[in-house]
C-alpha cells in the first residue's frame, strides 16, 4: 500500500509520492540530481534557476526525469551519462528534456520519438518535423540500404541514429553538410544536429576506427571506414614513420597520439602548409580531409617549447613539430643570441618572445644572406622556413596602451595594466591562429584622465590628446588604445586606408578582455563581419580573424565561410606594411 506524503522532503526534494517527485534548483540547492527516485520532474523559474543540471551516473533502472523551463534564461543540460554523444543540450523557456535510466546499459536514455525504416530495402528518408530530439532506427525487419535525413528541422535539432540490424546500411550525405565516410552497421551510433542559416544538419559524433601499429603496412593508415580513425602508439614503440591516407571522405578526421618515449614521424605528403611532424609522449594531432582541395588539414598539432636558458648552445635544436615556440627570459646576458635551426622542413615556423631588456637576437640565413633580427623586449616575431631558407614572416607594431582613471579606481593600477596586457596576448593569439603576418607589441602603458562620458568622446579626444599624443611619439607607438569606464562596448575608427591620425580604438570596462582584439581589426581596417562561425568580427567567441586557411573543427567549414570577405587576414595584411612604419 502506497501512502500519500504531501509535505515530507528528501535531500531538498519535496516528494508528492513514492513515485512521482517534484523539484527545482532553490530546493535541491544544485542542478545536481540525485540518483534516488523513481520517477523526478525538475522545473526552472525565474529566481529558481541554474545555469547547468547534470544527470546523476547512476540510478534505479527504469527511473524517470523530466527537466522543465519556465524561467527566461537558458540552461545546460549535461550529458555525460546519457546516450546523446554531445556534451550538453541547451533547454530554453518553454521546452522540456525527458530521459529514462537503463540499468543495463547504465545510462540514461533520451526520451523521443522513434522512426523505424520500413522493410523496403530501399531509401528510409525521414520526413521532416518539429521535434527537437528525434531518433531513426533500423532492426531485423526493419532495414533499408540507405538513410536519408529530413530536409528541413528546427535549428540545433538532435537527430539520433543506430542500428541493431544484421545487414549494413549507411547515411545517405545529400542531407549532411559534409559527404563524410558514414557506415550503418550493427550497433552503430550517430549524432546530428540540424544548422538551420547552413539548412543542413551537422555530424556531431558516429562510430571510430581504432587502427594498430602493427596492423598497418609501412606505417601507411588505409581509407577510412568511418568519419574518425584514431591511431595510438603504444609505450615502448620504436621511433617509424606514419603515413596519413591517400584519399577520404570529405571532412574524415585521423588522430594520432602517441604513449612511447621515442618520437615517430607523420608523414607531411599530403597534409596541407606543415612541414616537421614528429609525435612523442602524450602528443597528439588532428587531421581532417578536405575533399576540395584533396589535402590533409590540421586541425590540432602539439608546439615545441624552447627556454633559451637551457639552450647549450646559440643553436636552436632540430625541429620536431610544425611551431616552435622559443622564449627568453629576462635574466640572461644582454647580447644573448641564438641561430634557427638548420635541420627544418619547408613550412616550419618559429615563434619568439623576448622578456629581455636588452632583446634577444636571432641569427638566420636566407639563400647566401646571413641576417640578425633583435627581438626586442616584449616583442614578438615569427619565422617560416621557406625553400631559400629561413624569412621574417610577421613585422611588428607598436601599440601604446591607455587606461582612463576610472579603470584605476575600480580594479587598481596594478589591475588596469594586466588587463591591457591579457588583452594584448588574446589579440596576438588571435592573430596567430589566424596566420596574420604582424603583431602588437607594448610600447607602454598609461594612465590617462577619463575621456569624456562615451568611447565616441574618448575616440575624438584621444587622437589631440597631448598627454597620450606626446607619450606616442616619445614611445615612437604606431598605435593607441584606450579602456575606460565610459558607456559603451567598444569603438574604433576603421581605417581602410592605413590612418597614423585614426589608429586608435577603444574599450569599456563594461565588456571583457577580448574586445581589443575586434576594435583594432577595425583600425587595420575591418568592418563588421557575417560569418557562421563566431571569429573576431562576427561574433568575438572564437580566437581567429575569417580566414580560407583555416577551418572550424566543430562545423568543418573554413573560417570565412559565408561572410561578406571571407578573407579578412590579406587586408589586414596589406594594411600593416604602412602601420608599422607610423612611427
Amino acid at each position: 500500500m502506497k501512502h500519500l506524503l504531501l509535505t515530507s522532503c528528501l535531500f531538498g526534494i519535496t516528494s508528492m509520492s513514492m513515485a512521482q517527485t517534484y523539484s527545482s534548483p532553490n530546493q535541491l540547492g544544485s542542478g545536481n540530481l540525485p540518483g534516488t527516485f523513481d520517477s523526478l520532474v525538475f522545473t526552472l523559474y525565474d529566481g529558481n534557476w541554474t545555469p547547468q543540471i547534470s544527470l546523476p551516473a547512476l540510478a534505479k533502472d527504469k527511473a524517470s526525469v523530466k527537466i522543465v523551463s519556465k524561467a527566461t534564461w537558458g540552461t545546460q543540460v549535461l550529458q555525460a551519462h546519457s546516450d546523446v554523444p554531445l556534451p550538453a543540450l541547451s533547454l530554453a523557456t518553454g521546452q522540456t528534456l525527458e530521459y529514462k535510466y537503463s540499468a543495463v546499459a547504465q545510462r540514461w536514455e533520451i526520451v523521443a520519438p522513434t522512426a523505424w525504416a520500413p522493410n523496403t530495402g530501399g531509401t528510409f528518408s525521414l520526413s521532416s518535423n518539429t521535434e527537437r530530439v528525434q531518433r531513426a532506427a533500423m532492426a531485423d525487419g526493419a532495414w533499408a540500404q540507405a538513410l536519408n535525413l529530413p530536409t528541413t528541422a528546427m535549428d540545433g535539432a538532435l537527430l539520433l541514429v543506430n542500428s541493431r540490424a544484421t545487414w549494413s546500411s549507411r547515411i545517405d550525405p545529400s542531407q549532411v553538410l559534409h559527404a563524410s565516410t558514414m557506415p550503418l552497421r550493427t550497433k552503430d551510433e550517430y549524432a546530428f544536429v540540424f544548422n538551420a542559416r547552413l539548412g543542413k544538419w551537422v555530424l556531431s559524433k558516429g562510430p571510430e576506427t581504432t587502427q594498430s601499429l602493427s596492423a598497418l603496412r609501412n606505417g601507411q593508415l588505409p581509407v577510412p571506414t568511418t568519419a574518425m580513425t584514431r591511431l595510438s602508439l603504444p609505450a615502448g614503440t620504436a621511433a617509424t614513420t606514419v603515413r596519413l591516407p591517400a584519399r577520404a571522405g570529405d571532412r574524415d578526421r585521423v588522430v594520432i597520439s602517441s604513449n612511447a618515449n621515442a618520437r615517430s614521424s607523420i608523414a607531411n605528403s599530403n597534409v596541407k602548409g606543415v612541414g616537421t611532424m614528429t609525435v612523442g609522449l602524450n602528443q597528439s594531432y588532428e587531421f581532417m580531409w578536405n575533399a576540395d582541395a584533396a589535402t590533409w588539414v590540421p586541425l590540432k598539432m602539439p608546439r615545441t617549447l624552447v627556454n633559451t636558458a637551457t639552450l647549450k648552445s646559440t643553436m636552436l635544436p632540430a625541429v620536431q613539430t610544425p611551431v616552435t615556440e622559443v622564449v627568453a627570459l629576462g635574466n640572461e646576458q644582454p647580447d644573448k643570441q641564438v641561430q634557427l635551426s638548420k635541420q627544418a622542413l619547408v613550412g616550419d615556423r618559429v615563434v619568439v618572445r623576448s622578456a629581455m631588456p636588452g632583446g634577444l637576437q636571432v641569427a638566420y640565413a636566407q639563400g647566401n644572406v646571413s641576417n640578425i633580427y633583435k627581438v626586442a623586449k616584449d616583442e614578438e616575431v615569427a619565422f617560416v622556413k621557406t625553400a631559400d631558407g629561413w624569412s621574417q614572416e610577421t613585422e611588428t607594431i607598436r601599440i601604446l596602451l591607455t587606461y582612463g582613471q576610472g579603470v584605476t579606481a575600480k580594479y587598481g593600477a596594478q589591475a588596469a595594466a594586466s588587463r591591457q596586457l591579457e588583452s594584448l596576448r588574446l589579440t596576438n593569439e588571435a592573430l596567430e591562429n589566424s596566420g596574420a603576418r604582424f603583431r602588437f607589441q607594448v610600447a607602454g602603458l598609461l594612465e590617462v584622465p577619463n575621456l569624456g562620458s562615451t568611447l565616441n568622446d574618448a575616440l575624438n579626444l584621444g587622437r589631440t590628446n597631448v598627454g597620450i599624443q606626446t607619450e606616442r611619439q616619445r614611445l615612437l607607438a604606431d598605435a593607441v588604445y584606450y579602456e575606460g569606464t565610459e558607456s559603451g562596448c567598444g569603438l574604433a575608427f576603421v581605417n581602410s586606408t592605413p590612418s597614423d591620425f585614426n589608429m586608435l580604438a577603444s574599450g569599456s570596462t563594461a565588456c571583457g578582455t577580448t574586445v581589443m582584439r575586434h576594435e583594432l581589426g577595425h583600425n587595420m581596417g575591418l568592418g563588421h563581419g557575417n560569418g557562421v562561425v563566431p571569429t573576431v568580427m562576427s561574433g568575438n567567441s572564437v580566437s581567429s580573424f575569417a580566414t580560407p586557411s583555416r577551418f572550424d573543427p566543430s562545423l568543418g567549414v573554413h573560417l570565412g565561410h559565408g561572410a561578406n570577405v571571407p578573407d579578412e587576414v590579406a587586408p589586414m595584411n596589406k594594411n600593416a606594411t604602412s602601420v608599422a612604419r607610423f612611427r
